[in-house]
């Protein structure tokens, strides 16, 4: 994939976001995303009332992104998103 697009209108995080951000994905999301999904600087917020040729342009800018797509996922990681964190932190509140 050369860019993600969520356009969504209901949408809590989108763990779909993180992933994307991981794997070193530029995102477009809307902005009726959580702003929590922000991980890294290769998410970007847009308004849902633009449209789609609109979106389609920040699309395209967003894929001209040359990109060193390994680094994201230590980046994500330092975030606090690492899966074996978030599992723990589960753990913590569920066990007790």
């Amino acid at each position: 994939m050369d860019v993600m697009a969520l356009p969504s209108i209901y949408e809590g995080l989108g763990m779909v976001n993180i992933e994307a951000q991981a794997n070193g994905l530029p995102c477009a999301v809307s902005n009726r995303v959580a702003r929590l999904a922000k991980a890294t600087d290769i998410l970007s917020f847009f308004p849902l009332e633009d449209g789609a040729a609109k979106w389609a342009q920040y699309l395209l800018k967003i894929k001209e992104c040359n990109l060193n797509r390994e680094k994201y996922a230590k980046i994500v990681q330092e975030k606090g998103w690492d899966i074996k964190d978030i599992a723990n932190d589960l753990i913590q509140i569920y066990g007790s």
